[in-house]
C-alpha cells in the first residue's frame, strides 16, 4: 500500500485522512510555540515574515516603514503588475534555484555538477508520474513559494535563501540514478514502452511549452510596465531573444554590465509600444574600435531619426537620447536599427573582443535601450 497523501487515489481517503490530520496536528505542534512567542513578543505571530515587507519595498526605492504583510505586499504588487509578477515567481520557483546549484561541484569536476544537473531534471520529470514523487514535488514548491517573489529584490536572490531544497534536487538526481540502474539491471524498462513513450512526449511537449512561456514573459512585461507609464529598460541577457534577434552575437558579461555585439551592418532591437505617441528613449552602446567607429545611423520602423557621433569613455558606456517621432509610432511591435558607418574585425578590437571569431565583423557593443516614461 502507498502511503502518499497528494495525489495517492490506490490509498483509501479514510487512510489518507489519518494520515493528513497526523501531519497537521505535528506540524501545529512544532510551530505554534514559535508563532505563539512572536505573538507574545511583537502582536504580530508572523513578524519573522512580514517584517521584510520593510526591506523589500526599501530594496525597490519605496520610502514607507508602515506595516504590511507579506500577503498584502504580494497582492499589492500581483495588483499591479500581474505578468510581471507572474514571471518573477515563475523564474524563482522553477529557474533560479535550480540552476544555482551546481557550481560547488566544480572544484571537484565540472563534469559532476553537470551529470547531477541533468539527473535532476530527469528525476524530476519522474517524480510526476509516482504518487510518492509529486508529494516531493508538493513539498519544493511549498518550500520555495516564500523566495520565489521576492528573488529578485536587494539580496533577495542569494543562495542561501534556497539551499533547503538542493537536497530535494539531489534526491530526484539519485531517483533517475536509481531508476536507470533498475532498467539495466532488469534489462527492461520500469514502465511498459508504449506508457513510457506517452510520458515522455507529455513531459517534452510541457517543457516546450514551458519553455516557450518563459521565454516570451520578458516581452509582454516590458508592454505592461510602458502601458503603465513606466520607465523600461530592456538590456541584453539570458532572456532577451525576443528583443535582439538577428545579427547580435550571443550575450557576454563584461564587469558591471551584460552587453550584445552587432555582427551585421543593420542591426535591431525589438521592443513593444503601447499607445500611439511619441517617446523618448536612451541608447547605451559603445563603438567596438574608437579610433575608426565614429559615426552610426540610427533608425526607428525604418525611418532615419538620428545620426550619432560615437563617444568613447572606457570607465563609462556611452549614453544616446533620441526621440521617436508620433508619426512613425506603432501600437505593438517596434524597432530600432543600428547602421554603424564602418565594422571591423573583431581580431582587430582588442582583447575585450577575443571571445569573438577573429575574422567576424563587428560594429557596436550594445547594453540596454530605456523607454523614457
Amino acid at each position: 500500500m502507498r502511503h502518499g497523501v497528494a495525489g495517492a487515489p490506490a490509498t483509501p481517503w479514510r487512510t489518507r485522512m489519518v494520515y493528513l490530520a497526523t501531519a497537521i496536528v505535528i506540524m501545529a505542534a512544532i510551530v505554534t510555540p514559535y508563532l505563539v512567542s512572536c505573538a507574545i513578543a511583537t502582536g504580530d505571530p508572523f513578524f519573522s515574515i512580514n517584517a521584510h515587507t520593510v526591506y523589500y519595498r526599501f530594496a525597490e526605492g519605496v520610502r514607507d516603514k508602515t506595516d504590511l504583510s507579506a500577503g498584502a505586499y504580494i497582492r499589492q504588487k500581483f495588483a499591479a503588475h500581474p505578468i510581471a509578477m507572474l514571471d518573477v515567481g515563475s523564474d524563482g520557483l522553477l529557474v533560479r534555484p535550480f540552476e544555482r546549484k551546481w557550481s560547488g561541484f566544480d572544484p571537484w569536476s565540472t563534469v559532476l555538477g553537470q551529470f547531477l544537473w541533468m539527473a535532476a531534471l530527469v528525476g524530476l520529470a519522474i517524480w510526476i508520474f509516482t504518487s510518492r514523487g509529486r508529494l516531493m514535488l508538493l513539498m519544493l514548491v511549498a518550500a520555495l513559494l516564500p523566495y520565489a517573489f521576492t528573488w529578485n529584490l536587494g539580496g533577495g536572490g542569494e543562495w542561501r535563501f534556497t539551499m533547503h531544497a538542493y537536497p530535494l534536487y539531489l534526491l530526484a538526481a539519485a531517483q533517475a540514478c536509481a531508476s536507470l540502474w533498475t532498467a539495466v539491471r532488469q534489462r527492461r524498462t520500469p514502465v511498459p514502452a508504449r506508457a513510457l513513450a506517452w510520458r515522455t512526449a507529455a513531459v517534452a511537449t510541457a517543457a516546450i511549452v514551458a519553455s516557450a512561456v518563459y521565454l516570451s514573459l520578458p516581452w509582454f512585461v516590458a508592454r505592461e510596465a510602458i502601458a503603465s507609464g513606466e520607465a523600461v529598460t530592456i538590456s541584453a541577457g539570458e532572456r532577451d531573444r525576443l528583443f535582439y534577434r538577428k545579427g547580435w552575437s550571443p550575450p557576454r558579461i563584461d564587469g558591471n554590465v551584460t552587453a550584445r555585439v552587432s555582427e551585421s551592418e543593420r542591426t535591431t532591437v525589438h521592443f513593444p509600444l503601447t499607445r500611439k505617441r511619441s517617446y523618448d528613449v536612451i541608447l547605451r552602446m559603445d563603438p567596438v574600435q574608437p579610433e575608426t567607429q565614429q559615426r552610426l545611423t540610427v533608425l526607428f520602423n525604418s525611418q532615419v531619426i538620428g545620426r550619432l557621433q560615437l563617444s568613447w569613455n572606457p570607465e563609462r558606456v556611452g549614453s544616446y537620447r533620441l526621440s521617436l517621432p508620433v508619426d512613425w509610432v506603432k501600437a505593438g511591435g517596434n524597432e530600432i536599427t543600428l547602421v554603424p558607418e564602418t565594422m571591423v574585425a573583431a581580431g582587430s578590437a582588442g582583447p575585450r573582443f577575443s571571445w569573438l571569431d577573429p575574422s567576424t565583423k563587428v560594429g557596436v557593443r550594445f547594453w540596454y535601450v530605456r523607454v523614457l516614461e
